[in-house]
């Protein structure tokens, strides 16, 4: 209904304003279909609690997939509207839980209001399914202690939904000084009922609602902006499910302060540096239900700590300032480059991000990139690239002890990702509309979770803990590593001038995983 009332608002505005002026409207499709073999590490692929065609936990896996995306742009001289969908199917022979369809949609625009105030937006929605990486994520591929529960319940093969809009006015105070004030909305939706998540898992919806504003002056090919953002999160972990609903579940606030500077060398290059600082609360880190919390003043079960923040592994180059906020040095640094048949981009960020599979803030290190190359108008190589590093402290439940009540079922547990995302891929125009392309995607993650035990267990032979990672350092980072190799055909119509932009404007509005 949402999405209904988004289209219909899209093209009322595409209406009304090729009724001012004349606009070139221009149609966009792809059908694209391919085979792939994949490979990957116990745990990925396979049933996981019986034989099935290609046994319990295959290191390989094989499937097919058929897609096809439309997109409809609009464009004057005040005006650009790109409205795009797309609709697949992908199946896989070892994996029954990942065979699915799948739906997206993709919407850009910029509209110039006057000559010294511009609006942009964006709205994208796409269907997917969760696959086995979840295990991983909470430990469970490490579970050795037969004192646990088991660890059979997933949420592996769950649909979910997500969603995200923003909203962006840009206004020209003079030739030299511009303001820029933003909205923008993420969530993560679980299309099942949140009792189906696993209560040993981090994983849960989200909502987020961003709010920024700045503003910024310009010399010749320099800009320098003063940026200040804030953002408040709903975060739902399956940790909580018989805790606490969603409602009494606080949200989480992030906020960021600094600056920018921005260089254009000339129309080709451009490099931008944004530094500040960064200030996150998590209130719903901190649930107390042991009387002896509450008489401590304590968020976690190790009395060693008082606030949300572990006492082992705790983020690097952050601080606490208070029992829920923390406080680091965030900001970006980019590198882009566009000239003829060629496009670069390089990044590198830190800062909160709300995670859906943590159930709480992110502190992320990202340094990423792509590419674009046209040694010939009928090859196109492309590529991205992206290393991660993630520090969080997530909403843990505690393990039953041997013997005695479980008063407090969850406590913070530090946990620290690494996540190495890479895709590569080449393209040949056989003949016509028609193009051959290969494409090898590589996902890798490891995850460690930090031990809580309960400090000191008083009156108790076996203390509560955390403990779905190993206590064994040698066993406590989990990983996972998959590769996945595509090679298909997919055939373009379009009536656009420059049809050879048909890489860039798909790889953006392709709406599909």
């Amino acid at each position: 209904m949402k999405r209904a009332l988004c289209a219909s608002a899209i093209w009322a505005a595409l209406w009304n304003s090729s009724s001012a002026e004349a606009a070139r409207f221009d149609y966009f499709g792809e059908v694209r279909t391919s085979t792939f073999v994949g490979v990957a590490n116990a745990g990925q692929y396979g049933t996981g609690d019986d034989t099935g065609i290609c046994g319990a936990d295959p290191g390989w896996d094989i499937g097919a997939e058929t897609s096809a995306t439309v997109a409809f742009l609009a464009q004057s001289k005040r005006f650009r509207h790109q409205l795009a969908l797309s609709f697949g199917y992908s199946a896989q022979l070892c994996t029954p839980i990942l065979r699915r369809p799948s739906f997206g949609f993709d919407y850009r625009g910029e509209h110039a209001l006057s000559n010294r105030t511009r609006i942009t937006g964006q709205a994208r929605a796409g269907i997917d399914v969760f696959d086995r990486t979840l295990d991983v994520r909470s430990g469970q591929s490490g579970q050795s202690d037969p004192n646990l529960p088991p660890t059979s319940q997933s949420a592996s093969g769950q649909f979910f939904i997500t969603t995200s809009a923003s909203v962006e006015l840009q206004h020209s105070i003079s030739d030299r000084m511009a303001l820029r004030a933003g909205l923008s909305w993420r969530a993560l939706e679980i299309l099942e009922s949140p009792d189906a998540l696993p209560i040993f898992s981090t994983l849960g919806p989200m909502q987020s609602l961003e709010a920024s504003f700045s503003v910024g002056r310009t010399w010749n090919r320099h800009r320098i902006e003063l940026p200040v953002r804030y953002r408040l999160s709903a975060l739902y972990a399956g940790t909580l499910r018989d805790v606490l609903s969603r409602t009494e579940v606080k949200p989480a606030h992030d906020a960021f302060v600094g600056g920018a500077w921005e260089y254009k060398l000339d129309q080709r290059f451009t490099v931008r540096a944004e530094t500040g600082i960064g200030i996150a609360a998590q209130p719903h880190l901190c649930v107390r239900l042991d009387p002896q919390l509450v008489a401590g003043n304590r968020c976690s079960i190790d009395g060693r700590v008082q606030g949300i923040r572990g006492n082992l592994s705790p983020p690097p180059l952050e601080s606490a300032i208070g029992q829920v906020s923390t406080l680091t040095v965030g900001g970006e640094v980019s590198f882009g480059y566009v000239g003829p048949r060629r496009r670069v981009d390089l990044r590198l960020a830190r800062g909160y991000e709300p995670d859906p599979y943590a159930g709480a803030l992110t502190l992320w290190d990202r340094l990423g990139g792509d590419f674009l190359y046209r040694p010939l108008w009928e090859l196109a190589l492309y590529g991205s690239l992206q290393l991660m590093h993630g520090a969080q402290t997530s909403p843990a439940r505690v393990s039953p002890p041997a013997d005695g009540p479980l008063l407090q079922v969850v406590s913070p547990q530090n946990r620290t990702i690494y996540m190495l995302l890479s895709n590569v891929g080449v393209g040949f125009n056989v003949f016509g509309p028609v193009t051959a392309f290969a494409e090898g995607n590589l996902f890798a993650m490891a995850i460690r979770g930090e031990p809580v035990p309960e400090y000191p267990a008083i009156g108790k032979e076996f203390p509560t803990e955390v403990a779905r990672f190993p206590f064994d350092p040698s066993l406590s980072t989990q990983n996972s590593t998959r590769f996945v190799l595509y090679l298909g055909l997919r055939a373009q119509l379009d009536t656009m001038k420059q049809s050879r932009r048909e890489i860039e404007l798909l790889r953006e509005a392709r709406s599909l995983p």
